[in-house]
């Protein structure tokens, strides 16, 4: 039998879909990364709400670490376009964050989250006949 070669599937998440003043702006996010990729974004997340909830001592060390990990994750998930313009590095993750941190720190977290939302659909929609 011949071995099934699974291509990468990305999709764009378009940005306007959070406020319309982005126009054709667009993330492209990689919908069907290795599980254990996904699982680790996931396990980080919830390890970092997990040392919030409790204070846990050196929490803040190691929700850094983490969240470093998750945006190096993101970078990868968002990097898989044919487009190289549309590709982006740690560093421009890293930048993109800090700047939302200033202007509009709720996009960051639904740019994860709807990155998140899009791998999720994309592993349990009825695909088509």
């Amino acid at each position: 039998m011949r071995e099934i070669q699974v291509p990468k599937v990305i999709r764009a998440l378009k940005v306007a879909e959070y406020a319309e003043e982005f126009g054709d702006f667009a993330l492209m996010v990689w919908v069907n990364p290795p599980g254990e990729l996904f699982a680790e974004l996931l396990a980080n997340l919830r390890k970092i709400l997990t040392n919030l909830r409790d204070q846990v001592d050196g929490a803040q060390e190691e929700n850094e670490q983490l969240d470093r990990r998750n945006a190096e994750i993101l970078a990868d998930l968002w990097s898989q376009g044919s487009d190289p313009e549309t590709r982006a590095s740690l560093e421009e993750v890293l930048g993109m964050r800090a700047k939302l941190a200033d202007t509009d720190p709720r996009l960051w977290y639904w740019l994860r989250n709807r990155t998140i939302e899009m791998i999720v659909e994309h592993r349990t929609q009825e695909k088509k006949r």
